[in-house]
């Protein structure tokens, strides 16, 4: 990527493929083959290399604000200057898949609901070269890769994301359980979708796998993750949460310029949750034993009564 200069300078251009990070604010396109315009305000966060600016860098579509990354290392787009760019549907391939993981789970900051862009230099340097990776085929701007760029490709193949649209529901195997018994909570992901990464986390007790608060599950072929809560010892309340981040990248197309993949373009990324409530009950067996053994009793009486003889 050529050196990021001021606007100012003439001729000064830049290496950008802009793959939109959600801001507060997102720009509504419902056609296929819409334009819209583009400008390019400056540098975000990354470093200078050989080949100059490496990181995300701050744009505006139609006047709404964005963060954008680069998706070919060897185009150029100019600071400060305005594009028209058409809008397409990325194609739902491997490689758009593994980009939009990166962009939902590195390019926005971990644990943020609100999905705000990352701003640490080394951060968003790293994730601009395993995007390239992707879209290129080639380690850029060095061979071998810095180790963060080589840890986001890595954990980004054969991965998937959810969909703005879908819907992720959570269910427990009991919701009512002995203290310290392990229960199965299964997180369903509609459509189905397979190798979306959800979060489990909950308030009490801990997860099986991992003896905390939190774990983290792939989605199978039916769209569904597993995990397992071992209850607390003491009676009460647990909840369990499950989390997925949804997004989709559509492509920017400027023509003789670089082409823009924006993150959840025109819909915004969003973070699908559900939450279900477990109760531990200290007396659920002497509870189930009465509860049967009442339903027996009140069963032999009705048949008591429904004899002919019966007075």
């Amino acid at each position: 990527m050529p050196r990021l200069h001021r606007y100012t300078i003439a001729y000064s251009v830049i290496l950008v493929s802009l793959f939109l990070i959600l801001q507060s604010v997102s720009v509504r396109l419902s056609v296929a083959n819409q334009t819209v315009t583009v400008e390019i305000i400056g540098k975000r966060a990354g470093h200078s290399s050989s080949i100059g600016w490496v990181g995300s860098v701050d744009i505006e579509i139609d006047g709404v604000p964005y963060v954008e990354y680069c998706t070919e290392h060897d185009e150029h787009i100019s600071v400060g200057s305005t594009y028209t760019a058409t809008v397409n549907t990325a194609s739902d391939t491997q490689e758009w898949r593994s980009v939009s993981y990166i962009l939902a789970w590195y390019a926005l900051r971990p644990g943020s609901v609100e999905l705000i862009p990352v701003d640490d230099d080394d951060e968003a340097y790293a994730v601009q070269v395993a995007i390239w990776r992707f879209t290129s085929g080639l380690w850029v701007p060095a061979n071998p890769p810095v180790p963060r760029a080589e840890e986001i490709h890595d954990d980004a193949l054969e991965k998937n994301v959810a969909r703005p649209g879908d819907s992720l529901t959570l269910t427990a195997g009991s919701n009512n359980v002995p203290p310290g018994m392990p229960v199965t909570v299964t997180a369903q992901l509609t459509p189905a979708r397979e190798d979306v990464k959800i979060l489990f986390s909950t308030d009490k007790g801990v997860f099986q796998d991992t003896g905390t608060k939190e774990t983290e599950k792939e989605t199978d072929s039916g769209g569904q993750a597993e995990a397992v809560v071992i209850c607390p010892s003491e009676s009460g309340q647990v909840k369990v949460t499950a989390e997925t981040r949804a997004c989709w990248v559509t492509i920017l197309d400027l023509g003789d310029n670089q082409d823009l993949v924006p993150m959840g373009y025109p819909i915004k990324a969003e973070v699908l949750i559900d939450t279900i409530t477990i109760f531990v009950v200290s007396e659920v067996g002497t509870l189930a034993v009465l509860i049967t053994g009442m339903g027996a009793l009140a069963a032999r009486r009705l048949k008591k009564l429904l004899r002919p003889d019966s007075s």
